[in-house]
């Protein structure tokens, strides 16, 4: 946070020593950048929150690769991978929410 707030400060300086026009125009477009990244930061940082449905669909291949035996003995490979796919169906859709809006975001900023 220090460490862009001097960038900002420096870059003001270097800018309004070279050339004042272009200096005003990027001091007046910063809060719209600023904006930018924290609308970016927040985006992030909400993809990193862990999913229930996610668990469990990891659970469920652990648990169904450590116990292999079982699962072909009693012929329930196609039900194991349905259920995998319907936990992680809310996850993907989640995931493919937040890249479009991260894309525009990114593409904004």
């Amino acid at each position: 946070m220090a460490e862009s707030f001097f960038a900002l400060v420096w870059g003001c300086i270097i800018g309004f020593l070279f050339s004042w026009r272009v200096a005003f125009v990027a001091l007046a477009l910063t809060p719209l950048i600023i904006l930018g990244a924290v609308v970016s930061a927040k985006i992030q940082k909400s993809d990193m929150v862990n999913n229930k449905d996610a668990k469990m669909a990891d659970l469920l291949a652990s648990d169904s690769i450590s116990n292999y035996r079982t699962v072909a003995s009693f012929s329930i490979n196609e039900l194991i991978v349905k259920e995998y796919e319907e936990l992680l169906q809310v996850p993907f859709d989640e995931s493919q929410k937040n890249a479009h809006v991260s894309g525009l975001v990114f593409g904004y900023s």
